[in-house]
């Protein structure tokens, strides 16, 4: 029985042993590897997905101009209600544009209603709040039925 245990035990050691050798021999190949290996050297330059222009041009459009839609925003926020800094408006609304709201329709008032759901803290909900109430006095029209939304 003993006999049979150091067998085993002399066995196990043996693969410990190549084991290590292996690791020691993939660490020297990983060691030998550049740090940063350029795309084009890792796949056929055809498989390489490039942007059209077209698409990065409507792509930058678009960034331009959820940009400008933020920016007027937070010039409609910051003097009255967020008075620290701009990062403090700038962060407040991407807050805004994460926090979950409901959409309901109300076909009778003609109107969209946006109920948002509370927000981290109380200044965050004042702050919208006021941001809706300045909305709802800007007469803002919805361009595919031309009726406000309601905040």
């Amino acid at each position: 029985m003993q006999n049979n245990d150091v067998n085993q035990n002399a066995k196990l050691m043996q693969t410990i042993r190549d084991l290590d050798i292996r690791c020691a021999e993939l660490v020297e190949v990983i060691s030998d590897m550049p740090e940063k290996v350029a795309v084009k050297e890792t796949m056929d330059e055809d498989k390489i997905v490039k942007l059209e222009t077209e698409r990065k041009i409507l792509t930058d459009l678009i960034k331009m101009t959820a940009y400008r839609a933020e920016t007027s925003l937070f010039d409609l926020l910051v003097p009255p209600v967020l008075a620290r800094n701009e990062e403090e408006g700038r962060s407040f609304l991407k807050a805004v544009f994460q926090t979950p709201a409901d959409i309901i329709p109300d076909e009778e008032n003609k109107c969209l209603i946006v109920q948002f759901h509370t927000m981290a803290n109380q200044r965050s909900n004042s702050a919208l709040k006021a941001l809706c109430e300045i909305i709802n006095h800007e007469e803002c029209l919805l361009p595919w039925n031309r009726s406000p939304p309601c905040f």
